[in-house]
């Protein structure tokens, strides 16, 4: 999917390509509407010119007579021969570069001819600056440059051979056509200012445009690759746009979807419509926003998890005005989590299996010692049996003594067995602060004792204190944490550990301190990174302070240094009271 993604980018043309594709294609529109409107202007200028010929040129060429004159004949013929040519590329050829320059000439040749025909007026001539203004539409001045060149061309020879034609006058001055070349230049200027200032803009457009198209591939992409699609919806006329990847992730094409919330409703599952309906029910009330997870039934009949969130507008009034958000196809995604979820199961679990290979000994000697003692009890009871006379209060007492030393070994297993399975899916339940240090130093007391460590708690908690957490991963934590203790101060003459317990924050706090003498910048910097370890080769797995860091911020509690303290200190925080995060299935 990647690599097709990279394809279909690099066909794409890059930003300054697009805008010039664009500013070519409005150039041409501009130009082909043009040029069809000159075809409509030059037929009607043709019609014009032999109204003209008929009414207005007999009488000003020969008084008071109104008869068919041979100017008819030039207006007909001649302003038919002048036009026919720029029609048709007008209606065959627009938008041509050719096509714009014959009309250009042509429109100027019938402005010279209605000058003729209106004997010179001075009011014709105006046509010529009106011919410049209409040609100036195309946006091009080389059009008004040849335009120009040939209307001054036509009044330089009519000037000097036929000056009663173009001035109205048989006898003026040679230089007279100067003039009227000076007013066309002086309007040239402008009309190619404008011709350049209008192209600026229209190039300002299409990089706007171009950007625009460039930011909406950007947003499709992203959502192509996040499965992520938009939608929005008119609450006035229940009219639903979806973004195209919307359509992929329900697998089908947009002439499929009608459009409405109800044509919605019919790809949601059966079971998790109802709850579609309350949902936006109580936005539309409420003009909140809200976040859901639904299930879609795809036009394959492939069942996907999709994510929303949705968020209402509303107008001056407060009322809803249209619903927008996002659906993301969230399928893949829970299916990674749940793969992963099962990894770091097996992970701890592995973990766990560490903690217990480095408290076997201790273990063990946790309960032979008191193996060891029900047998001498027991020995010692059938000695008291056997004699003729029996000791009941001896007897008694031997008995009492193997009952609690029974229950010593029972809670050490019980411990153990609490410890060794995965809790990771119990339910968050309330627990005595006391009873999860209680159960940590079942653990872990036979190895202090062994290893010569002096151990400390100082719990300023009450007794019957509680909080919301799943034990056994709290007392994996408190396990590791005192295992890691005794391995870093073993090799130094004070060893000592203490765990302090207090009320802060609406919180418990626990801070667990050994006599080491602190961790170095470098490391602490590391020391939560899975697989870092301190320890030699072969001891310890250096997942253990990763994973108790998970387990606490899986509890919203927080796990952290102190590196103001002389010696070693880790400080936890948890929340008295855990709320689980409600998920939707």
């Amino acid at each position: 999917m990647t690599s097709n993604w990279f394809k279909n980018r690099q066909r794409k043309k890059l930003p300054s390509e697009q805008a010039k594709v664009l500013y070519d294609e409005a150039l041409f529109i501009i130009c082909k509407s043009t040029d069809r409107m000159f075809a409509l202007l030059l037929s009607l200028e043709w019609i014009a010119g032999i109204l003209c010929s008929i009414i207005v040129s007999p009488k000003a060429w020969s008084g008071t007579q109104s008869n068919v004159h041979i100017h008819v004949y030039a207006a007909v013929f001649l302003g038919a021969v002048i036009v026919s040519f720029p029609i048709f590329l007008a209606l065959f050829h627009p938008g041509k570069i050719y096509t714009r320059h014959i009309i250009g000439a042509a429109q100027m040749l019938m402005a010279a001819l209605f000058i003729h025909l209106l004997g010179g007026r001075i009011e014709a001539h105006f046509l010529i600056f009106g011919s410049l203004a209409f040609l100036a539409f195309y946006r091009d001045w080389p059009v008004l440059l040849s335009a120009s060149l040939i209307i001054v061309t036509d009044h330089l020879f009519r000037g000097l051979y036929w000056p009663q034609s173009i001035f109205g006058f048989a006898n003026t001055d040679s230089w007279r056509w100067l003039e009227h070349g000076v007013w066309v230049l002086f309007e040239d200027i402008f009309l190619i200012y404008s011709c350049i200032q209008g192209k600026m803009e229209l190039r300002a457009v299409a990089t706007k445009q171009a950007d625009l198209a460039q930011a909406k591939d950007r947003l499709e992409e992203s959502q192509a690759l996040a499965h992520l699609g938009s939608f929005e919806l008119d609450t006035a006329t229940n009219k639903l746009n979806w973004s195209s990847e919307l359509f992929k992730i329900f697998g089908i094409s947009s002439h499929e979807f009608h459009g409405t919330f109800k044509a919605f409703l019919q790809f949601v599952h059966p079971e998790d419509r109802t709850v579609i309906i309350e949902n936006h029910k109580k936005a539309m009330q409420t003009k909140q926003p809200f976040h859901m997870q639904t299930r879609i039934i795809r036009k394959d009949g492939l069942t996907r998890i999709c994510e929303s969130n949705i968020t209402v507008l509303v107008n001056e009034e407060n009322k809803p005005v249209r619903i927008v958000g996002t659906v993301q196809d969230i399928t893949e995604r829970l299916e990674s989590e749940q793969i992963i979820r099962s990894q770091q199961a097996q992970i701890v679990a592995s973990s766990k299996l560490s903690s217990l290979g480095e408290m076997a000994g201790s273990i063990a000697h946790e309960i032979n010692t008191p193996l060891g003692a029900i047998t001498l009890s027991n020995r010692y009871l059938e000695t008291i049996l056997k004699k003729d006379v029996l000791d009941k209060a001896a007897a008694f007492k031997l008995i009492d003594s193997i009952a609690k030393t029974c229950e010593r070994i029972s809670k050490t297993v019980g411990s153990l067995r609490s410890f060794a399975r995965d809790g990771s899916k119990d339910p968050i339940s309330e627990i005595k602060v006391q009873q999860l240090i209680d159960d940590t130093l079942g653990l872990c007391s036979e190895r202090f004792k062994n290893r010569g460590v002096k151990l400390e708690v100082i719990n300023h908690l009450d007794q019957n204190q509680t909080i919301g957490c799943r034990s056994t991963e709290l007392v994996q934590v408190f396990v590791n944490l005192l295992n890691n203790a005794i391995d870093a101060i073993d090799a130094i003459d004070d060893k000592w550990v203490k765990i302090e317990l207090s009320d802060q924050d609406l919180g418990i706090r626990f801070i667990f301190t050994d006599s080491g003498p602190g961790i170095p910048i470098e490391v602490r910097r590391k020391i939560f990174e899975p697989f870092f370890t301190t320890k030699g080769a072969g001891i310890g797995t250096g997942l253990g302070l990763s994973i108790s860091k998970d387990i606490i911020e899986s509890h919203h509690g927080k796990m952290s240094i102190d590196d103001t303290c002389v010696n070693t200190r880790f400080v936890l925080w948890l929340p008295k009271e855990h709320q689980l995060e409600k998920k939707v299935s």
